[in-house]
C-alpha cells in the first residue's frame, strides 16, 4: 500500500486557496477564521 503525504497550503484571503480545493477533488477548503493567537511576552499563544 502506498503511503500518501500531507500537504497544508496557508495564505492570506483571495490567493485561490478555495479556488484550489474546488478544481481538485483531493483538497479540502477548510475555515480558519475561528483561530486566533495571543503574544504575551514574546512567546505567541495560540487559541481555538
Amino acid at each position: 500500500m502506498q503511503q500518501q503525504k500531507t500537504v497544508i497550503i496557508a495564505g492570506f484571503g483571495g490567493v485561490g486557496k478555495t479556488t484550489l480545493a474546488k478544481k481538485y477533488k483531493n483538497v479540502l477548503d477548510l475555515e480558519s477564521t475561528p483561530y486566533k493567537y495571543v503574544v504575551l511576552r514574546n512567546i505567541i499563544l495560540f487559541d481555538i
